[in-house]
């Protein structure tokens, strides 16, 4: 009885919680080190390898594992003290490599009193076996799989921690393809476990059939796990998992976007989500400090989405509200003068050293915006997003047909303030949406462009993605979309924003129930069918509409997760609009996808694919 009350109050809690970071922090907390202290709370290790300590990492603060009676973490993969007194916990991979580790650990001499095992994914047979016969076997309390194998990046965005997916799949004759497929699809299994899901699969039905491939094996594990674990399943709330592949849209990893977040990751040096800036210390002395962009810090998740001039107003507005608010820092600040710069803002700091650790976040970002802005300016993004807008649209800010898009396209190509990589995704963005260009006007921009063989490799590596190289006889005809005017006090215009992600559309089609069956079947035809039977709404075109335009009042719409999984990266543009879609429609929407991608790192994946067999 207790134990269904249990499984009841969990199933609540997955089910109410919209944000993917408490889901698997309570799956960490509460099912894993919970589990174990209802059999008697004390003091125990916890044990880990590299892989989990980044799952670990994405959902909870080492506080929180500290307070629940674990006295220290320990890596497998490293060296450690024994600890013969004192239980264990590991949560591990199911690796050969990490099985051989746990038994070295009781080779000799007990690492630990006892140990309760807590795999990140099922087990094979011949593990289990080696396990059972070796030393370790009489001292484990616990054996179970937490079935935890994949990285919360934000609360609706979950990776797979595969950055080197993209190139392994899309190299002709690649020798690791069916083992990324295979890790992808239990992975993504792995995600509907920790969301207690037994989804409808679809997929893009790409030329390569890369997400077919993957949605099947998705499909048979699933059935497969709910054939060895029955559970009640509520067509009502069922959730609809759509995998495609980064086919499903090549314009979104190139593409300057505007919005902080993406913005931010395109034009700063941001290395695995950590920024390092200088700032003024209280002794007037210049410092350097490095910061972890995640959900930890509140003004990020705030920012993150917003315009990157709305972004820079916010972060001003609400530094001074503090200041007006807050007594001690009216003392401080006794002119009263209204904070207006970076500089201004700093100095407001150095002055309240007891807040420094919160208003030091309002300088962190105000600097990063400001960066933005340099970048913007110095890279005249003004006149390359434009053009790149108008390609991608299909149409200019005025809703007309572009007529002279590749008799413009020198003039910008030989403008001094446009960097060379900017050059570069210019013209795979104008290949990729005029589908293909001439031999001989694609040789002229390349020496208007003045690249390099080895970026024009680039260019050509296109094809392995499904782009179109050369130019076809038949003229695409392009559809007309919404576009909302600029304002003209704002430094970047929303025009440069109108292209919206496929993955919107795709998320807005989900909730209306009007998603393509041709485009995105489903895995098992009897769904297929029933799909088809189904009465449907009119299809909502979001695509090219601009997010700032003025929203309709929508009404609430009740129905399971959306959970949309790309293969081989996503982009940070593409993320936004699960949140957006979610806020809009409320509905828990996630975005799933093997890595985060930014330019840089697209335009380094395609410079590493094989030119094999072209």
């Amino acid at each position: 009885m207790a134990e269904q009350r249990k499984e009841a109050e969990q199933d609540a809690f997955v089910g109410s919680c919209k944000s993917l970071i408490e889901v698997c922090k309570y799956r960490v907390m509460h099912d894993m080190i919970g589990g174990v202290n209802a059999g008697g709370k004390k003091w125990r290790v916890l044990v880990i390898d590299n892989r989990t300590m980044k799952v670990v990492n994405a959902c909870c603060r080492m506080y929180d594992i500290i307070e629940d009676s674990i006295t220290v973490v320990e890596n497998i993969e490293l060296a450690r003290q024994p600890m013969p007194t004192i239980e264990a916990i590991y949560f591990v991979t199911p690796s050969p490599s990490i099985v051989d580790k746990i038994i070295a650990d009781f080779k000799a001499q007990p690492q630990y009193a006892a140990v309760h095992i807590f795999f990140s994914a099922p087990l094979s047979k011949d593990e289990m076996q080696r396990l059972a016969r070796s030393s370790v076997f009489p001292r484990i309390k616990t054996l179970k799989e937490l079935n935890l194998d994949f990285l919360c990046y934000e609360s609706n965005v979950c990776l797979l921690d595969m950055p080197e997916s993209m190139v392994q799949l899309y190299t002709p004759d690649s020798a690791f393809a069916s083992i990324v497929k295979r890790d992808t699809a239990q992975r993504i299994v792995s995600l509907c476990s920790v969301l207690e899901e037994y989804p409808r699969v679809r997929y893009h039905n790409d030329k390569k059939g890369l997400a077919k491939s993957i949605a099947v094996a998705v499909q048979e594990e699933l059935d497969r796990r709910l054939q060895a674990n029955p559970m009640k399943i509520n067509q009502q709330t069922r959730a609809t998992l759509v995998i495609a592949d980064r086919t499903i849209d090549m314009l979104a990893p190139l593409l300057a976007e505007f919005t902080y977040q993406a913005m931010a990751y395109d034009v700063l040096a941001i290395q695995k989500d950590k920024y390092t800036y200088t700032f003024t210390n209280n002794q007037d002395a210049e410092e350097k400090k490095e910061v972890v962009l995640n959900d930890q810090d509140d003004l990020w998740v705030t920012l993150r989405h917003k315009h990157i001039a709305d972004t820079i107003t916010w972060v001003i507005e609400n530094f001074n509200k503090f200041l007006e608010t807050n007594k001690a820092t009216t003392l401080a600040n006794s002119k009263g003068k209204k904070i207006e710069s970076l500089k201004e803002m700093n100095a407001a700091i150095r002055a309240m050293p007891q807040y420094l650790e919160l208003l030091s976040k309002y300088a962190l970002h105000m600097n990063m915006a400001h960066k933005c802005m340099d970048e913007f300016k110095a890279r005249n993004l003004v006149t390359v997003a434009n053009y790149e807008q108008t390609m991608a649209c299909g149409e200019d800010a005025q809703g007309n047909d572009p007529k002279q898009l590749l008799s413009q396209l020198p003039a910008l190509l030989s403008d001094p303030s446009v960097t060379p990589t900017d050059r570069l995704r210019i013209i795979m963005l104008f290949t990729i949406s005029q589908q293909g260009l001439d031999e001989k006007d694609r040789a002229t921009l390349f020496e208007r462009a003045g690249l390099s063989a080895q970026q024009q490799a680039l260019v050509s590596n296109l094809y392995y993605l499904g782009v179109t190289l050369n130019k076809e006889s038949k003229k695409r005809k392009s559809k007309k979309k919404k576009r909302k005017a600029a304002r003209p006090d704002e430094d970047v215009p929303y025009e440069l924003s109108r292209y919206i992600p496929v993955t919107s559309t795709v998320f807005e089609q989900l909730a209306e129930g009007s998603l393509s069956l041709e485009e995105y079947p489903f895995v098992k035809e009897e769904v297929q069918q029933a799909q088809r039977e189904a009465p449907t709404v009119k299809n909502l075109k979001t695509r090219g509409v601009s997010r700032w335009a003025k929203k309709e009042k929508e009404s609430k719409v009740v129905g399971g997760k959306l959970i949309l999984f790309i293969v081989g990266g996503a982009t940070f543009s593409e993320a936004r609009t699960a949140y957006e879609v979610s806020k809009k429609r409320n509905r828990a929407c996630f975005l799933g996808s093997s890595h985060m991608i930014t330019p840089a790192t697209f335009l380094k994946d395609l410079g590493a694919l094989s030119q094999k067999g072209k």
